[in-house]
């Protein structure tokens, strides 16, 4: 160096790193510190070199086997290191590690290499997201099944076979055990039926939680845990940080591990039947957990847990650590067990659905354990499946999912006598009535319950369905949520029996079927079917169709523990005993006597096959043949053995039984004149339980029903009105009383006094109130089909409801012939022509009959409703709903004076403001669209005006006003009621008032199932069941009773006993009993709860304290979290998110398969 040192110094030949000078006037240079930086740098003592000012981590150490690269003016990162020989830098782990050479040193196989491996795991992932994608669809469902396998081959081909996961022999070892677990897992699989599949699943759950239990445990021992393991050899030491996150995942795979291993097994057992499946939440006592138990648990898993990593060196600790981890393993598997037995055998589908979650859970916690993204991601998307289901069950349930959780509601197990349940009486009926019933109707859907999965039940209803399918019956199945033993059960078990699946519905979407089903069939079903549920689960309203059916073992109360009204409603019948031998029985009834030998034990699964179609109705039917006569010749011999007035029932033509009349109403030119109040099928009905129709001639021709119909129906035909109005005891009509034109004499006047007369009165009118006065003088019951009480019981009598849906759909109809134009847009060779846009005005039972008829025509439909709360269903039949702009809600009150001008039942009353934004809405939309459809029609009352002559002045040549309030005025100041005409030669307005009579077959039909409905209701003496002989006491033979004291009848009731009883004494101004209504229920409803009020309106308190949890929980995680786990919680994040959405997307119908496809996965 140049200079003079002292000669007892040590060696001073140090050399000065760069960007640095010897300082002046050392006597020997023999360190760092003898060493100046120049200017811009400062030094760094740990690494002896001289960085810039700007180096933001100036104590950054190379790792082991490296060193600092040479020119580097900062050493700051692990790219600023360069590694020995034989290493190579690993920058996302940042270690160097040795070069593992295998085969004895020949190169790696291409198909080993590690971008082989990245690349399986891509192609593994990317299947299971397809295969969650498939299950959308039942008919991609395969597809998908078969995706997810390809993707658990490429993973566990791809770890297999890295030798960063298996070394040396260990590979061949776990080949072997993978084998074994390919042959017990395909064994078990195919030995299973879909009766036990609620146990595979739970057995899959437990395997699932115990291996990532025992994974931790094995961890937890492994002297290598602490380190960066490839190869088989430690090349450096985690860091802390790493190792804290490898510890809670450690603790988290073991406790939810432990606990869904420990609480499937109980829940298996519990359906086993092994150990008590009556939930511990019915013990006196209660749930040991309820009562602080969770919080002892807890913080003995964090004690002992902590306990368990003391320190680094405690990861392999055999002796105290490895007890408190066993003792972490005991806590979570009690507790696990001791939750299964808290939900109890009732609930047994949640719990399988939420250990399935946990199961899922414990996958991810293992996947951060060992940092496999595959581990993490397959785990969130198991855990999606299980949580997603276990809240669609809940809410089947209308409970919460932490109500569910915490205990059971207890089954109590007590019979109900036949005659008494909730006060009203059991009515009976035999297999060969259910097989007439079930032959008789047009639509059936039957309710299973679980017991339809076991033994060949499933088959024998499979095959009753292809004989009634066959004959042109509608049959679909009702699903319940609850029914199975896993979601989406009984779906895969009509599947397996050959039943279509679009043939199985689920229970939201079937709901609104049943009051336009002839026969709903319930099959051992209970607390699914149980009007007005205990807890307010939502149940299948089977109550409304015109017949329901029961078939049950017993009366024994369900999970509820509460007796079912729906066995005592009017419509109700029960067919108690075994239903296999009574289903076997039915089906022999309905085939013909040459297929008798098919039996259940035979070709029943043939049968059902036919069920999905084959497109040849012929070839169903050489299969299973119909013979009515066969039907009604075995009832005959049923009902002859041993008693003799069962053979006199059978003939009720030549009985004293209840004479039913109907005339003929046709008049010339008279649009309502092609109705008729009944029609065969209904009156072959009201033959079966003791009636006699009889029917002029001629009377059902114009609407399509001709005399032979009735005859076959066992209607007798008879020549005259006067003949009718003579014979018969109560006398249907379509039209309200007027003077026949054939007698002249008033019809009221034709009835004999006591007889009774059901037709459209119009009560609330000036002639109406002129019938009730002749009626009361002639001593004529009067009851008026068109003052029916808006009640749930009436819903079967709702004959305005049905009239306004025909004629809401038939107002489309008229509209696109007279338009002449394409509804749907259309782009052809002839040019593009644009959708009609159509405006309905009012969304009442019409207006959504109108919307729904023009969206499915291809329209662009529009509607307006002063109820905003039908903004949901206009949306939900295609159209959109418009809303006047009203900044001052207030402006929509309605004064006492208003309200009694203008009062309705469904009709709000709005403010002069309101209704001249209401009129400017109109104005804007006629400039846009081409048909208005207007359906604001008050009972009683002039309709409303509602389309301006100015709006009509602005509509398009060729457009279209279709008014349905023509006969009450008209919604339009233009309407001629009774009348189409073309207004300024260019706008075509229908102010016809017919539009039911326009469409007579349908509205007959629907009219004569609301009267065959109202006669069951005033025939409450009727035998019990339709099988049953009737009652021949003079008290109870057929009588007619009008029952002043139910609210329907007593509300329909205009005359009774030569008195006025209009109105009913509870009937008011209906804005008056709205604005109770609304004082009750806001007095009855509870504030919402604190976390459910929202801030500022934009979010719950709940959804804002979430959002502040993740802000801080994100915060912690960039503050103190390695970079490996950093990638591993966004592969958690996005997985869980994508599964959610996916899960979420899965059809009803596959949600049992989805269980076992997660556990594969």
């Amino acid at each position: 160096i140049e200079k003079c040192v002292v000669l007892d110094s040590l060696p001073c030949n140090y050399v000065c790193p760069s960007n640095s000078a010897r300082k002046p006037d050392r006597k020997c240079y023999d360190t760092f510190g003898d060493c100046l930086c120049d200017p811009l740098f400062k030094k760094n003592e740990l690494i002896e070199k001289c960085v810039v000012l700007e180096c933001p981590d100036n104590d950054f150490v190379c790792p082991p086997h490296s060193e600092y690269r040479i020119g580097r003016n900062c050493y700051d990162t692990v790219q600023d290191c360069e590694c020995d020989d034989g290493y190579v830098l690993s920058e996302a782990e940042g270690v160097c590690f040795p070069l593992v050479q295998v085969n004895n040193g020949a190169a790696d196989p291409f198909w080993i290499d590690a971008g082989w491996l990245d690349a399986l795991v891509l192609i593994g992932l990317t299947c299971f997201v397809l295969c969650l994608m498939n299950y959308s669809k039942v008919d991609s469902a395969k597809m998908g099944t078969l995706y997810g396998v390809v993707g658990m081959a490429c993973l566990v081909l791809g770890y297999w076979s890295s030798p960063d996961y298996t070394v040396g022999p260990a590979r061949w070892r776990i080949a072997l055990f993978l084998g074994a677990g390919l042959v017990l897992g395909t064994a078990s699989a195919l030995a299973t039926g879909l009766t036990t599949l609620p146990l595979l699943v739970g057995c899959y759950n437990g395997l699932t939680g115990a291996s990532a239990a025992l994974a931790g445990l094995g961890l937890y021992l492994d002297p290598t845990a602490v380190l960066l393991v490839r190869g088989g050899t430690g090349v450096a030491e985690h860091t802390d940080g790493m190792l804290v996150v490898r510890a809670v995942a450690l603790l988290l795979s073991v406790v939810v591990g432990t606990g869904a291993a420990a609480g499937s097994a109980v829940a298996v057992a519990q359906t086993l039947g092994k150990i008590s499946g009556r939930p511990l939440g019915a013990y006196p006592r209660g749930h040991p957990f309820h009562r602080g138990g969770s919080v002892f648990y807890l913080v003995c898993v964090v004690l002992f847990g902590t306990l368990a990593f003391t320190g680094r060196e405690e990861w392999n600790d055999r002796g105290v650590g490895l007890a408190c981890l066993l003792v972490v393993m005991v806590f979570s598997g009690v507790y696990g067990a001791m939750a299964v037995l808290a939900i109890g055998r009732e609930d047994m589908p949640v719990s399988i659905c939420f250990l399935h979650g946990l199961s899922g859970l414990a996958t991810s916690a293992a996947g951060f354990m060992f940092s496999n993204k595959a581990l993490v991601v397959s785990g969130a998307f198991v855990g999606c499946i299980g949580i997603i289901l276990t809240k669609v069950m809940c809410n089947a349930m209308n409970r919460s999912m932490f109500n569910v959780l915490r205990g059971g509601v207890p089954s109590t197990a007590s019979t109900a006598t036949n005659k008494a349940i909730a006060g009203g009486t059991v009515k009976h009926i035999t297999a060969e009535d259910l097989a007439v019933t079930m032959t008789d109707s047009k639509s059936i859907i039957i309710v299973p319950g679980y017991g339809l999965a076991l033994g060949t039940l499933k088959h024998t209803v499979a095959a009753i369905v292809a004989v009634l399918r066959a004959r042109g019956i509608t049959v679909r199945f009702a699903v319940h949520p609850l029914a199975g033993r896993l979601p989406g059960h009984m779906h895969a078990v009509l599947a397996e029996a050959g039943v279509p699946h679009d043939l199985a519905v689920p229970m939201d979407d079937i709901n609104g079927e049943f009051p336009k089903t002839d026969l709903a069939l319930v099959l051992g079903a209970n607390d699914t079917v149980r009007p007005l549920v205990t807890g307010g689960m939502a149940v299948l309203e089977v109550w409304k169709a015109r017949r329901t059916v029961v078939m049950k073992k017993s009366l024994v109360v369900g999970t509820v523990g509460a007796d079912n009204p729906l066995f005592v409603g009017p419509n109700t019948s029960l067919i108690l005993g075994d239903a296999g031998a009574t289903l076997k029985q039915i089906l022999e009834l309905l085939q013909g006597p040459g297929e008798q030998s098919a039996r259940v034990d035979g070709d029943i699964e043939g049968a059902s096959n036919s069920i999905q179609g084959t497109g040849k109705e012929g070839d169903i039917r050489q299969r299973v043949s119909f013979k009515e006569g066969n039907i009604k010749q075995r009832r005959r011999s049923t009902y002859s053995q041993g008693n003799p007035i069962s053979s006199q029932f059978l003939d009720i033509s030549q009985t004293d039984t209840l004479k039913i009349g109907v005339c003929d109403e046709t008049l010339p030119n008279e649009d309502n004149g092609q109705l008729v109040a009944l029609v065969p099928e209904v009156a072959r009905r009201l033959h079966r339980t003791g009636k006699q129709v009889y029917i002029q001639t001629g009377a059902g021709a114009a609407a399509g029903f001709p005399d032979g119909d009735y005859a076959r129906a066992g209607c007798l035909v008879l020549d005259s009105a006067s003949e009718v109005f003579d014979t018969c005891d109560v006398l249907l009509k379509r039209r309200p009383p007027c003077v026949h034109p054939a007698t002249g004499r008033p019809e009221i006047a034709m009835l004999a006094p006591g007889k009774t007369l059901v037709c459209p009165v119009a009560p609330r009118t000036e002639a109406g109130e002129e019938r009730m006065a002749a009626a009361a003088a002639a001593g004529v019951n009067l009851l008026a089909m068109d003052a029916i009480p808006r009640l749930p019981a009436a819903a079967g009598l709702d004959v305005l409801g049905s009239e306004a849906r025909i004629a809401g759909y038939r107002a489309v109809v008229e509209a696109a012939q007279v338009y002449g134009r394409f509804f749907a847009g259309e782009t052809t060779e002839g040019g593009g022509y644009a959708a009609a846009k159509v405006l309905v005005i009012g969304a009442g039972t019409a207006g959504m009959a109108a919307v729904g008829a023009a969206a499915r025509m291809g329209a662009v439909v529009r509607a307006f409703d002063t109820r905003t709360e039908c903004r949901a269903q206009v949306e939900a039949l295609g159209g959109e709903f418009l809303v006047v702009d009203m900044h001052d809600r207030s402006e929509r009150s309605v004064t006492d004076s208003e309200a009694s001008n203008r009062r309705s039942d469904y009709h709000r009353m709005m403010s002069e403001r309101f209704y001249l934004k209401e009129m400017d809405l109109f104005r804007k939309q006629a400039k846009d669209c081409q048909i208005l459809i207007t359906t604001a029609a008050i009972p009683g009352q002039v309709a409303p005006t509602l389309i301006k002559r100015e709006c009509v002045d602005v509509l398009r040549p060729g457009s279209v006003i279709v008014d349905l309030a023509a006969s009450s005025g008209g919604n339009c100041e233009l309407t001629r009621p009774g009348a189409t005409y073309v207004y300024d030669n260019r706008v075509t307005i229908i102010g016809t008032t017919g539009q039911t009579g326009r469409m007579g077959w349908q509205a007959s039909s629907m009219y004569a199932h609301h009267m065959a409905n109202l006669l069951e209701q005033l025939c409450p003496a009727t035998p019990e069941g339709e099988g049953t002989p009737p009652d021949t006491t003079e008290e109870k033979k057929n009588k007619l009773t009008i029952d002043m004291d139910d609210p329907v009848l007593r509300g329909m009731t205009c005359v009774y006993n030569g008195t006025v009883t209009w109105p009913p004494p509870d009937s008011g101004s209906f804005v008056t009993s709205l604005r109770q209504d609304y004082q009750t229920h806001k007095t009855l409803l509870p504030p919402p709860p604190l976390l459910e009020q929202r801030v500022g309106n934009l979010a719950t308190l709940r959804e804002v304290l979430a959002v502040a949890c993740a802000a801080v929980a994100a915060g912690l995680v960039a503050a103190y979290a390695p970079t490996p786990f950093l990638e591993q919680l966004l592969y958690f994040i996005l997985s869980g998110s994508l599964g959610t959405y996916l899960v979420r997307a899965v059809d009803p119908v596959l949600h049992a398969p989805l269980l076992t496809v997660g556990s594969g996965l």
